[in-house]
């Protein structure tokens, strides 16, 4: 019997992490054998319309649908004891499965689908700054809703699997499936070096770090690292890409600049700010390598978008990267800037020519395999 499976691209913000995520997830299924292929039922909404035209799974059909999440819908849905987030019109498309389902609120009625929930990290637990009083408690109350109501969860690595269960407490019959999920992109497609040079003013020879500013990503550690190599006789030089979202974030961008300015390094480093896809994985296969230098990262999509490319990765030494990147990675304490100098010294001498990774089309059959088996399959063993 055919798979019928409906995915949530429904999006109140553009998480670009998330949005990438269904659409790599829609993608890896063309990587299946055709007999094995699901149906898919994709619900979308205004905010993510205009990524619709890089799908290109045949077996899918498109429905858009506009979804309030609202904090008066939240508090409407428990006091009507009635999710107001599962619409009727999912009911209406026969489905086996409905994946990403996250917002367990009130009773769901006229529903035949398994509902499968989806957390990537545990950011929350680890940085609850960034979420506010009230965010931080929707958050969490969120994330005991899945616990308490799904019908399967996945996670993204072993890292999340062993966060989840230091803080959580699931009942033993909860389905619980890691799926590390892989980048697709077509790699001949991406921008020549003369273009991307042009376009942006780039040197020769250059790292890139693509992160969203936020101060646990660790942007500055890489400017102190370009100091203390600047002191050694050492000038090397980075482009950050990434969008900072708050004003927090945007005194981070300042307090960068200003320390640049004061040491000399501004020629040194440029911030892109957000860019159009295809450049920044064009400015990302042109670099030296990528660094991720982040101190708390769920499984990396920058990471996944280096190993698409064969590219080699400077990343710190948490075990969500370990378990990414293997023996392949160069890696470093994120709090001991003379490490991610060395690094940087490392990767600069290396001249890497050999495949680091097993092809794209192998990592991404297996993940597409892992996804449709974590959503029909039982417990995790």
């Amino acid at each position: 019997m055919e798979k019928r499976i409906g995915i949530l691209f429904i999006f109140k913000s553009r998480w670009v992490g998330g949005l990438y995520y269904i659409l790599n997830i829609i993608e890896a299924c063309n990587f299946l054998p055709e007999d094995q292929r699901p149906e898919i039922t994709l619900f979308y909404n205004k905010r993510t319309k205009e990524y619709l035209k890089s799908i290109t799974y045949p077996k899918i059909k498109l429905v858009e649908i506009e979804i309030d999440f609202s904090l008066k819908i939240y508090l409407k849905s428990i006091l009507l004891n009635r999710n107001l987030f599962f619409p009727e019109e999912f009911a209406k498309h026969n489905l086996d499965v409905i994946f990403p389902f996250n917002d367990f609120v009130g009773k769901i009625k006229n529903n035949k689908a398994r509902l499968i929930s989806w957390i990537p990290d545990f950011q929350h637990k680890f940085y609850p700054q960034y979420f506010g009083k009230i965010g931080l408690f929707l958050r969490e109350r969120k994330f005991c809703s899945i616990v308490a109501n799904t019908d399967g969860l996945v996670l993204s690595s072993q890292s999340a699997y062993d966060h989840f269960l230091k803080f959580y407490k699931p009942a033993a019959s909860l389905n619980i499936h890691i799926v590390r999920f892989t980048s697709i992109f077509d790699v001949a497609k991406l921008l020549a070096p003369a273009e991307m040079k042009a376009k942006y003013g780039l040197v020769d020879k250059y790292f890139i770090v693509c992160n969203q500013f936020y101060s646990h990503k660790n942007h500055f550690f890489v400017a102190k690292a370009l100091k203390l190599l600047k002191d050694q006789g050492k000038k090397f030089n980075v482009v950050f890409t990434g969008k900072p979202d708050q004003a927090q974030d945007m005194e981070l961008v300042t307090e960068i600049e200003q320390y640049l300015a004061v040491n000399d390094l501004s020629d040194q480093v440029q911030l892109l700010g957000l860019l159009p896809r295809t450049d920044q994985l064009s400015l990302m296969k042109n670099s030296i390598c990528v660094i991720q230098p982040s101190k708390f990262e769920g499984w990396s999509t920058v990471i996944e978008d280096a190993k698409t490319m064969q590219k080699l990765v400077i990343a710190s030494n948490l075990d969500v990267h370990l378990e990414q990147l293997g023996d392949k990675g160069i890696y470093f304490d994120p709090d001991n800037v003379d490490e991610l100098a060395e690094a940087m010294t490392r990767a600069f001498a290396l001249d890497v020519k050999e495949e680091l990774w097993a092809p794209l089309q192998d990592r991404t059959r297996n993940f597409a395999n892992d996804f449709v088996n974590a959503l029909y399959a039982g417990p995790k063993a």
